[in-house]
Formats: C-alpha cells, sequence, structure tokens
C-alpha cells in the first residue's frame, strides 16, 4: 500500500502489462508460433481485477467510503480519450481503408463500441471470433474486450461498496467468489463458442479472479506472511512455473481449442494470478518484468492495444505490398509513432487535467466528442448507402443497355434453300419461297 490507503507503484506491473500486449499484437500479426497469442487479453482481465480492488480497499481502509463519483472521472479521464480517438480514425478512415463488408456493419460497430456494449454485439455476430482472419474483421473488433473491462468498472464498485460496508472484506470475497464459480458455471454450459469467448458473464470469472488476490493479499495475516523468507522462495518458484505455462500457451494454444471458452479462461486466471503475485514481490521474475524497455511498453500498453489493430488492417501486405520483416517493421513504427503521439498528446493532459480542466469542461468535452462521434457514424453510413445505390443503379443500367442491345439485334432470317428430303419438307420450301417480297400473289 502506498500513503493514504493507496497502491504503491510496481514496475513489474507495467513489465506485466507490457508482456500482455506484446502476445495480443503478435497474435494479430498472423505469427503462426504466437496461436495463443490471444490469451493476453485473459493477463490484461485479472491485472485489471487485482488492480481496481487493490484501490478500492485502500480507500475505504484510508477513508472509511469510496467516492464513486471520483472512481468514474478517474476511469473516464483514463480510458475516454484514446478509446474515442480510436473510434475516429477508423470512422474517418472509412472512405479509403475499409472494404464494403465492413463499412456495412461500420455503424453499429462503432456504436457498441461508444456505449460499451461491443462484446455482446460480436457475441450474437454471424462470424466467430475464431474466423478474425479468414472474413471481413472490424477494425473496432477488439473492443468487446474493452467493453468487459467498462462493464466491470461500472459495476464492481457499487458492489464493493455496498459489501465492504454491510459485511466487510470477508463479504466481498465470499460474494466475489460466488460470482466467480457462477461465471465458470456459465462457461461450462454455454455450447456456442463465440457467445462464451465475448459473453461479459462468461468472461467475469478472469477479472474476479483478480479481485479475490486482491482481497487475500492485503489480509493482515498475508501481509505477515509476504514478510518472511519462506513465502518469497515459494512465491518466486511459483511465478516462474506462472511463467513458463504462459509461454508454453502462447505457443501452443490456439483459438480452435474449444474447452479454453468452456472453462479454460478460468484455469488460464489462476496462471495470471501467480504472475501477478510474483511480481509484487522479490525474485528474477520481478526482476526480468521491471526491465526498463518493457516497463516502458507497459505504460503505453492502452493505447498500443487499442490501436494495433485497425491500424494493422489499414496497413495490410495487399496494401503496402510488403510481407515478412519489412511489413512488421513498417506496422511496428506507425504504431510506435500513433500510441506515443495519443500519450503524449491527448492522454497524459487529459488524464492530468492539462488539457481538459474542472468537471465542466470534462462534461462539455466528452458529450462533444460523443455527438462528433455519432455524427461520424451517420456520416459514414450514408456514403456507404450512397455508394451501395449508385453502384446498383450502374448495374441495373448496364442490364438495361444489355437488354436493349439485344432487342434490337436483327435476327438471322433462315435460309430457304433447305434440302428437300420428303414432301413435309417440300412444302415449308415452297411456302418460303411464295411469301419472299417479289413472288407476292397480285391483290384481286
Amino acid at each position: 500500500m502506498g500513503p493514504k490507503g493507496g497502491v504503491a507503484y510496481i514496475p513489474a506491473l507495467d513489465g506485466l502489462r507490457a508482456v500482455a500486449v506484446i502476445a495480443v499484437i503478435l497474435f494479430h500479426s498472423e505469427f503462426a508460433w504466437a496461436s495463443g497469442g490471444f490469451l493476453g487479453v485473459s493477463l490484461f482481465f485479472t491485472l485489471s481485477g487485482f488492480l481496481i480492488t487493490l484501490l478500492l480497499l485502500g480507500e475505504f481502509r484510508a477513508e472509511g467510503r469510496i467516492a464513486l463519483g471520483a472512481f468514474y472521472a478517474r476511469r473516464a479521464r483514463r480510458l475516454l480519450p484514446a478509446a474515442w480517438l480510436t473510434i475516429g480514425l477508423v470512422l474517418a478512415g472509412a472512405p479509403w481503408l475499409w472494404n464494403d463488408a465492413q463499412l456495412a456493419r461500420l455503424r453499429g460497430d462503432a456504436w457498441s463500441a461508444l456505449a460499451n456494449v461491443a462484446n455482446w454485439r460480436f457475441a450474437g455476430a454471424e462470424t466467430s471470433y475464431q474466423d478474425l482472419f479468414d472474413q471481413s474483421p472490424s477494425p473496432l473488433a477488439h473492443f468487446w474486450s474493452l467493453a468487459i473491462e467498462e462493464q466491470f468498472y461500472l459495476f464492481f464498485p457499487l458492489l464493493a461498496l455496498v459489501a465492504l460496508r454491510l459485511g466487510g472484506r470477508r463479504s466481498l470475497a465470499a460474494i466475489a467468489g460466488l460470482l466467480l464459480l457462477l461465471s465458470a458455471t456459465a462457461a461450462a454450459l454455454t455450447a456456442d463458442f463465440n457467445r462464451a469467448y465475448n459473453g461479459s458473464h462468461t468472461r467475469a470469472a478472469e477479472l474476479l479472479m483478480g479481485v479475490l488476490l486482491a482481497i487475500v493479499v492485503t489480509t493482515p495475516s498475508a501481509t505477515r506472511l509476504a514478510a518472511t523468507e519462506q513465502f518469497r522462495r515459494w512465491t518466486s518458484r511459483g511465478a516462474f512455473c506462472a511463467a513458463v505455462t504462459f509461454v508454453w500457451c502462447v505457443l501452443f494454444l490456439d483459438l480452435s481449442d474449444q474447452w479454453l471458452a468452456r472453462g479454460g479462461f478460468v484455469g488460464f486466471s489462476a496462471v495470471s494470478a501467480l504472475l501477478i503475485l510474483g511480481a509484487t514481490q522479490k525474485g528474477p521474475i520481478p526482476t526480468a518484468l521491471s526491465w526498463r524497455p518493457l516497463v516502458a511498453i507497459g505504460k503505453v500498453s492502452y493505447g498500443l492495444y487499442l490501436i494495433h489493430w485497425p491500424l494493422f488492417l489499414a496497413l495490410s501486405p495487399e496494401r503496402l505490398d510488403l510481407h515478412g520483416p519489412a511489413l512488421t517493421a513498417v506496422r511496428l513504427v506507425a504504431l510506435g509513432a500513433i500510441t506515443a503521439a495519443s500519450y503524449a498528446l491527448i492522454e497524459q493532459p487529459v488524464r492530468q487535467g492539462r488539457l481538459i480542466v474542472g468537471p465542466t469542461g470534462a462534461l462539455l468535452a466528452s458529450v462533444g466528442c460523443a455527438a462528433a462521434l455519432i455524427a461520424g457514424t451517420f456520416v459514414t453510413t450514408v456514403q456507404v448507402n450512397a455508394s451501395t445505390t449508385s453502384q446498383l443503379l450502374a448495374d441495373a443500367t448496364g442490364d438495361v443497355i444489355a437488354f436493349s442491345d439485344a432487342s434490337e439485334r436483327t435476327p438471322d432470317i433462315p435460309s430457304t434453300d433447305i434440302p428437300s428430303t420428303d414432301i413435309a419438307s417440300t412444302e415449308v420450301r415452297h411456302v418460303a419461297q411464295a411469301t419472299t417480297p417479289d413472288d407476292q400473289p397480285p391483290l384481286p
């Protein structure tokens, strides 16, 4: 704990963020050897549950209350600027970057991203997350995980406040444990992979694992135990085993492994919890995670996650005519530049109150930005509809012209020199010759 009940800064946790986002970026880069990189999102979930619970417990312990308004304001300043910037860039690039299938879904995708319900939109989509690289993926497809986290940030502080007031930490632990069990059960009973992968009810267990870890490590007995050398040795060994397991999962697991959505993610969250616990102690794993380049990446991991997916779709091999290391290098340089600019010019100034001052300014800026993005979805959709209508008219006009050309062509007249092979054919020949203009019979 830091001063006044806050959370002391632990560099290794930023290093852990870096590991998670690097795994996701490798996966979205379609490296075959990182087929399990999507598990970086699961690590993010558990880490988020852990850190948010530490903050809430620390505030309640120090102040005897949880200031929900201040909590939500901090979350908004931290999360909305980069998210809305990403949505705005995706909409701005619509006329040039996205194909017809992507454009047709863009309005709904953008609205669901703005409303933090993208996970439910993609849970009910016709295409599965397993087909991410086979179809025309949404440039906002990765907002499904942000939606789950935002829903957690919205509801969990309310639950924590009520539980802590009524029964203290034990009450909160009991409720979190029950919800984790219900979430794991829901995942096991959900047959549809897409719904199990994207559902808030099925993925909540990973966040709740972090919640329980935070409750446990901040108990007085755990604090005393953490000071012993034996505990540190066991934690160090456990963190090493968890790190090896994480790497193995990233290298060898795949989205086709159906068991992941039916309880596998819950098991993986235990691995994440052990990694997080190890990062808060001393040993080789936290030392490695505290490496300065990793910590630096971890500090901007949120922006990296947001920007990388639509950027990779925009910088496609077909558009750049690049492949392999050259394509990866161009993508990473562009990703680093955009993320650094977003972090320095937008995210940090907003978060620190330098760009938007005071609650009134924040409210006006939020309403204005949201209105602009909503208007942008309409403009984009109108352009798509106009383009589609023009194409339909062009196709219809082409069909009419083709039909007109065909109707104006003079049909070939069969030859009258029909060889006579029988009486009927001879009569046909005589009739044909009699109906020619020169042989018309005289009028009576």
